[in-house]
């Protein structure tokens, strides 16, 4: 991606790349809609620089799940799995995420079938140009999300949900020990690093697409002392719990799936069975990691969870903290730890108060 320099963006540093900018309330807004005013607006530099963008958000969830489902499958095999077993599973799982034009899902086939639609966005602007791009996205990202999920289940046949912690440990500590050190206060003051915390999470979960329609549009709430983005739904675990809307397909717990939510309380669903094996990375990744790491969860996140009939489906949700020091303690005894005696040196404790909230968007 080149530097886009027309449109909202800014250079970040600690990335080395471009960000969207703007307050939360211009980060919630979904790529999507700033490609298409662009459109309406016949502003083809701009165009440009927001589909290279999309590209970008796009290509950090692509990259993950290449090495997650690299991982995993190593994993399996490492555990005692057959490479002939490991094929057959390859199989099985590629007959449940065929396309619904009826494709044979094959994830490097239809990344490139994404960057191509972004060409013919950048070549022919349109509102069907820049509409088909994100579905080609969405289906690209979704088979990529049901793999990861078959896999991660895979696991827990074999090995019983005990096993999940050791599983996210091979998957996500690589993650954690790459990116989450610019968290902690020890080596960041806490303000830039919520401020990142926070422009890194929007973009992630944009390019998850998350939200009605699946565009990336995200819910907000700002009080004094924490910052709550909604997701309604999470595109990825919050999908896999609600089934698939745009394609027609069941909760991933049902046939022909039959994934199982967690069943044993456990860290990583809080001590309360009925979260998904997928979203459970977040709980370790954003609170029990960093917790143990720096004494206080970057994130702490409130998982979807089924509801009855009739209800309204519920929202997965995450909220980032002012002031790492004074996270509830109920937050780390749901994870089954105590808050430590004292947090890092650059706290908020020791800066100026937060600023006041900027608006609320939900």
């Amino acid at each position: 991606m080149t530097t886009p320099l027309e449109g909202p963006f800014v250079w970040q540093d600690v990335l080395g790349r471009a960000v969207r900018e703007g307050g939360w309330h211009e980060q919630s807004e979904a790529t999507y809609h700033l490609m298409q005013r662009a459109v309406d607006a016949e502003d083809r530099p701009g165009l440009t620089a927001l589909t290279e963008y999309f590209l970008v958000e796009a290509k950090v969830c692509y990259d993950l799940y290449r090495q997650w489902s690299g991982d995993l499958r190593t994993l399996l095999v490492d555990w005692g799995m057959s490479t002939e077993a490991l094929a057959d599973l390859d199989r099985r799982l590629t007959d449940l995420l065929v396309h619904p034009d009826g494709r044979t899902w094959d994830h490097a086939t239809q990344w490139a079938r994404v960057r191509t639609h972004a060409d013919r966005v950048i070549e022919d602007p349109s509102a069907a140009t820049v509409d088909e791009l994100v579905e080609q996205w969405r289906q690209c990202h979704d088979r990529d999300v049901d793999h990861i999920g078959g896999l991660m289940n895979e696991v827990v046949v074999r090995h019983g949900e005990s096993a999940i912690g050791d599983m996210y440990d091979v998957i996500l500590r690589p993650w954690f020990d790459a990116r989450y050190s610019v968290f902690d206060v020890d080596q960041h003051d806490w303000a830039d690093a919520m401020k990142l915390n926070l422009t890194v999470a929007f973009e992630a979960m944009r390019g998850h697409l998350c939200g009605p329609g699946r565009r990336g549009d995200i819910e907000w709430t700002e009080t004094d002392d924490r910052v709550v983005l909604r997701f309604d739904p999470c595109g990825s675990g919050g999908r896999q719990v609600r089934g698939d809307d745009i394609e027609g397909t069941p909760p991933r717990d049902q046939a022909p799936y039959e994934w199982p939510l967690t069943q044993e309380p456990a860290p990583w669903n809080h001590f309360e069975p009925g979260v998904c094996n997928y979203c459970a990375h977040c709980i370790v990744l954003t609170e029990i990691m960093p917790m143990r790491a720096f004494g206080y969860p970057v994130r702490a996140v409130d998982p979807p969870r089924p509801v009855p009939d009739g209800e309204a489906p519920q929202k997965c949700s995450w909220t980032v903290f002012k002031d790492p020091a004074a996270v509830p303690d109920s937050y780390y005894e749901r994870v089954g730890l105590q808050r430590p005696a004292a947090i890092g040196s650059r706290a908020c404790g020791g800066n100026p108060s937060p600023p006041a909230p900027e608006t609320e968007n939900s």
